[in-house]
């Protein structure tokens, strides 16, 4: 029997977020080791490249081992680059992206490895192939990745190129909107299932709603999306990738899961209704033009999750201990006998005025934040829950 080719893959994501990208690699079938706060390692036969771009949620991108070697200096970079088989990989008509993560003594910025390196694979291609390929930054065909640590360098492909977190369906934004992939992840950190109702208040631009009602109808994140950077390699096996997207589509289901989204204001909920069309779950979602403490609201149990403002993009840091005790006053009202979270910072969390069960540390790009988990009880609670600090 031939043995089945073992693939070296690492998967990146939001720092914070990869014990729940490992959760997913793992009901995909395959063995994931964590490496880093960002990225996971995963080895596998050459579908399962296909396989993570189109079903992972909470991932930024999926890049395929090439090549490692030694480098003391950009020239000793170029050498080395030089020799490697970059025409077995790259079409030479197309355009390729190099992107680094540096740390080198010799190095000051990181954009003169990446030119020392797209030099020597030019050289490389027009040597071998007649001619070189063009290159640009906008990770719109073949993308590449280095990695250099003192004299370490490896190379990969980027078979994502885009985010994975950019799913297509944001045809409209509100201001400092919530990345897809950071909504999947408080999702699955929250432990929601579609057997529970769901309550977004302040949805914005509906991305906790969206993302929960194609996890409902078992849609896969990127099954939409038009295109990869894996499309533009040479080897891109086509009928693969058809009949993989083929089978995602046969296993979306309908539900009847309760999603209510609401919005005090138009735009952004016009904006949230347009998304949810673009991701084709506007009928799994209901979105109600309303102030959230006027919303009425289904029997628990259920689940509220918020994203309140910050006072650092967006919300007049003025006004957020009276948004935040307002909020928190909400639950604990009207909420009873369901589970609250909220996502905010540090600094924000204290005016809320209740005292969390737990609390996830999680990434919203550069800004680090807890999502607190509220058990919303009638009345005062006799024994109270110690605090569990998760990642904290």
């Amino acid at each position: 029997m031939t043995p089945v080719p073992s693939y070296r893959y690492i998967v990146t994501c939001a720092k914070g977020s990869a014990p729940y990208v490992s959760a997913e690699i793992q009901e995909l079938g395959y063995t994931a080791a964590e490496r880093s706060a960002t990225a996971v390692e995963v080895y596998g036969d050459a579908h399962a490249l296909y396989r993570l771009n189109l079903w992972l949620r909470c991932a930024h991108r999926v890049l395929l081992f090439l090549w490692e070697g030694e480098a003391a200096t950009a020239a000793d970079l170029y050498q080395w680059a030089v020799g490697l088989s970059w025409e077995s990989h790259i079409d030479p008509t197309s355009v390729i992206t190099v992107t680094a993560s540096v740390r080198n003594q010799t190095i000051r910025n990181s954009l003169y490895a990446c030119q020392k390196l797209k030099d020597a694979i030019a050289d490389r291609m027009r040597r071998y192939c007649g001619r070189r390929p063009n290159s640009n930054s906008s990770r719109q065909g073949t993308v590449i990745f280095l990695h250099w640590r003192d004299n370490h360098v490896s190379v990969w492909l980027d078979s994502s190129g885009i985010p994975l977190s950019k799913r297509g369906y944001r045809q409209h934004t509100t201001r400092a909107p919530l990345s897809e992939a950071l909504a999947a992840t408080i999702m699955r950190a929250s432990g929601w299932n579609p057997s529970v109702p769901l309550i977004v208040p302040m949805c914005g631009s509906g991305t906790f709603a969206i993302e929960a009602a194609m996890m409902a109808r078992n849609i896969a994140p990127a099954l939409y999306r038009p295109s990869f950077a894996f499309q533009w390699w040479r080897g891109f096996q086509v009928d693969v990738w058809n009949t993989l997207r083929e089978e995602a589509r046969s296993m979306c289901i309908e539900t009847k899961t309760v999603i209510l989204a609401c919005d005090n204001e138009r735009a952004a909920l016009n904006s949230a209704r347009a998304n949810a069309q673009a991701a084709h779950v506007e009928r799994s979602i209901e979105f109600r033009f309303c102030d959230f403490r006027c919303l009425t609201l289904p029997p628990p149990p259920a689940f509220v999750i918020a994203n309140p403002p910050y006072g650092i993009r967006i919300g007049e840091e003025s006004d957020l201990p009276a948004l935040y005790r307002e909020l928190g006053d909400w639950l604990k009202h009207s909420c009873a006998g369901m589970k609250g979270f909220i996502l905010t910072t540090p600094d924000n969390a204290k005016f809320i005025g209740l005292r969390p069960k737990r609390r996830v540390q999680l990434f919203n790009a550069d800004i680090e934040c807890r999502l607190l988990e509220y058990e919303l009880y009638r009345g005062t609670k006799k024994t109270i829950p110690r605090n569990t600090d998760e990642l904290d």
